[in-house]
């Protein structure tokens, strides 16, 4: 899907993943609000024991956590200017500035992405990772040979753009 960032952008790809993720959500739109208490042996100062906490957005557990951190992901590309592609609705591509080709794609799986792109397409990724916090966040071409893990496969990118997916961690 992506390895149109070297053929198109003769760019560094991105690979990150946000920590926290489904914490990061919007907001829950639910009409009955959900609660829950701390884990067994976990404590807070501020929460006395047997205390319900009242949950705000949907959570990793619930069928809705997924589908409700995509759709605020989703919403956010798109208020930055991106457009989620009618074919495949993982991709979403930067328009470029005069409209007639793109200036950078993302490729969203759940909370992992893969991204590259022009300046323009950058600058926007930029506002958008100091909205949501990545626990790692990989340039592919400083990471050498060794890339690194998305969706179980290797990538890795040379510094002629030249992009490598393996699996062979596998075998």
């Amino acid at each position: 899907r992506q390895m149109c960032i070297r053929d198109r952008f003769r760019a560094s790809g991105m690979i990150s993943d946000l920590t926290n993720a489904f914490g990061q959500s919007r907001r829950t739109n639910r009409e009955t609000p959900l609660a829950t208490e701390l884990p067994k042996g976990v404590r807070h100062p501020s929460v006395p024991q047997g205390c319900l906490l009242k949950v705000e957005t949907e959570l990793y557990g619930l069928v809705s956590g997924p589908s409700w951190l995509r759709a605020s992901l989703s919403l956010d590309l798109q208020e930055a200017g991106d457009i989620k592609n009618h074919y495949d609705r993982c991709v979403y591509t930067l328009p470029s500035a005069d409209g007639k080709s793109s200036s950078g794609q993302v490729l969203l799986d759940v909370d992992d992405f893969i991204e590259g792109g022009d300046q323009r397409h950058r600058k926007v990724m930029d506002k958008f990772y100091a909205k949501y916090k990545c626990g790692k966040a990989v340039d592919l071409v400083a990471a050498g040979e060794e890339g690194t893990l998305f969706a179980g496969r290797r990538i890795s990118q040379d510094r002629k753009f030249n992009i490598e997916v393996t699996m062979n961690h596998y075998v």
